[in-house]
């Protein structure tokens, strides 16, 4: 939000971290209020770009774990997705 030249960046910087120990919609609830201001201050354009910064934590994890997948397939990077691997999951061979 500070390149993006929104005021008080810090400040929902600060309640961003603050709801998202709320499980589900804490992350949502931070960024109503500073998706609206960019939307008031700086136009529909960059508000957008406000609000993809939510869609970013959503898409997080598939998107990861797309990689993962990814690199398993190839015997050079498994050490690479071994990285990546939790403690439930079974070894790659």
């Amino acid at each position: 939000m500070y390149f993006l030249g929104v005021d008080h960046f810090l400040l929902w910087a600060v309640l961003a971290f603050l709801f998202n120990y709320i499980p589900n919609i804490g992350s949502i609830i931070a960024a109503v209020p500073a998706v609206l201001l960019a939307f008031v201050q700086l136009g529909p354009a960059t508000a957008g770009f406000t609000a993809l910064g939510t869609v970013g934590m959503l898409l997080s994890v598939p998107l990861t774990m797309i990689v993962k997948i990814a690199l398993q397939s190839s015997p050079d990077s498994r050490w690479v997705a071994l990285l990546l691997a939790s403690d439930n999951d079974e070894p790659v061979i």
